[in-house]
C-alpha cells in the first residue's frame, strides 16, 4: 500500500494518468486514421477493382477448368500452378 503524505501528489499522479490515457487514445485514433483512409475511396474506383477481381476469378475458372476458384489464397495459387503445368 502507498501513503501520501502530500495530497497534491494524488492530484498529480491522476491527473499524468488521465493525460496519458487521452494522449495513447489520440495517437491510436490518428493511426487508424492513416490505415483507413487507403481504403476509402471513391464508389467507382471500388467497382473497378472488385470487376477486375471478378474478371481474374473468372479467367482462372476458364483456364483450369473449374466450376469455381477457391477463395483462400494457397488454394487458388495451387490451382493456377496445376492449370499451368497442364
Amino acid at each position: 500500500m502507498i501513503a501520501f503524505t502530500n495530497e497534491d501528489s494524488i492530484t498529480r499522479m491522476a491527473s499524468g494518468m488521465i493525460a496519458g490515457t487521452f494522449s495513447l487514445v489520440t495517437l491510436v485514433v490518428s493511426v487508424n486514421q492513416l490505415i483507413l483512409s487507403q481504403e476509402f475511396s471513391q464508389a467507382g474506383d471500388f467497382r473497378d477493382r472488385l470487376e477486375g477481381e471478378i474478371q481474374f476469378r473468372q479467367d482462372v475458372e476458364d483456364v483450369a477448368s473449374v466450376p469455381a476458384a477457391p477463395a483462400e489464397p494457397s488454394r487458388l495459387l495451387k490451382l493456377l500452378a496445376t492449370a499451368l503445368q497442364h
